[in-house]
């Protein structure tokens, strides 16, 4: 367990009031930031018995073959319409991805390098989640292996983590830090960048809100209304940005987004987002070392305890 922080039931960071913390500037006076958040993933046909996956995906059958087939569908069909929609309107793209994804689609790994993107560690397979039943020593071993082996298959070591399908165990944070990582984008608890309790860790945000698999997925938000979801949402907060900066992240999934009867509507929100001014472009990675750059580190800081 942890020891809450004031305000807090756990120790992971401290809470923070928006009225209360100073003004955080964007480079060249931007408003809004916005990540893209890509993901490049691999959803195994045949499982260990030991997995533990998103029950969102689970299936009566096995070998599964209609969610390997449909994320493979976005692996090899899906993304390239994302790509060509994200480009044209001038977007920077971060891709958390499955180390296992970027082995197995070396393509599609040069395809986004050549575009610039950042590559953020995503753990091995999709239906591999972290859990509380894993021990530090089986977790840690995971994060350490899903970013040696990124960066083996893309030539660039993650100074990001994003845990698959929001997986942690409460020591999730204090090892990602511990692995090295700059940054996590595993909360979705604000609209700012923020320091976590554990060495110079910051937490950009992920939020569900803006998430394909969330909104069109789970919550079953007709087509329709995405464009508006996305061109509404960053307009009050770029409006909101003129006191202090914010931060949106959009995320997207080959297989849900880059379907033919579902492209139309990111292009057209992405058209509404390329029109508001003062947004500023920018991998999650970009993000976070701005963040880190321009926000003193805090002095006191409230600790996660190690876990017995």
């Amino acid at each position: 367990m942890t020891v809450p922080a004031p305000g807090m039931d756990h120790g992971h960071y401290l809470y923070s009031a928006l009225p209360d913390r100073p003004r955080l500037l964007w480079p060249n006076g931007a408003r809004l930031a916005v990540s893209v958040y890509l993901h490049l993933e691999y959803y195994e046909m045949e499982q260990g018995p030991t997995t533990i996956r998103d029950s969102r995906y689970n299936s009566r059958s096995a070998p599964d073959v209609l969610h390997h087939s449909w994320f493979e569908y976005g692996n090899r069909i899906g993304i390239f319409r994302i790509l060509d929609a994200l480009t044209a309107h001038g977007m920077r793209i971060t891709v958390p991805t499955n180390a296992v994804a970027a082995e197995r689609n070396p393509r599609l790994v040069r395809d986004l390098a050549d575009l610039g993107a950042e590559f953020v560690a995503h753990g091995l397979t999709a239906t591999e989640m972290q859990h509380s039943h894993m021990s530090e020593a089986e977790e840690a071993r995971l994060i350490a292996t899903s970013a040696s082996r990124l960066e083996a298959a893309t030539g660039q070591r993650p100074r990001g983590w994003m845990s698959q399908d929001f997986g942690n165990s409460i020591r999730t944070p204090r090892l990602i830090a511990e692995a090295g990582f700059d940054y996590c984008a595993d909360w979705a608890n604000d609209e700012q960048p923020y320091w976590m309790t554990y060495d110079r860790l910051v937490s950009v945000p992920n939020h569900v809100l803006f998430d394909d698999v969330f909104t069109i997925w789970d919550r079953h938000v007709p087509m329709v209304h995405y464009p508006d979801i996305i061109a509404s949402g960053a307009r009050q907060l770029a409006e909101d940005g003129v006191t202090t900066g914010r931060f949106m992240s959009i995320g997207l999934r080959p297989w849900v987004m880059g379907a033919s009867h579902r492209i139309k509507y990111l292009e057209m929100a992405l058209a509404e987002l390329a029109a508001i001014p003062g947004l500023w472009f920018a991998t999650a990675g970009e993000v976070a070392a701005h963040y880190a750059a321009v926000t003193a580190y805090p002095a006191e800081r409230t600790r996660e305890p190690t876990p017995a």
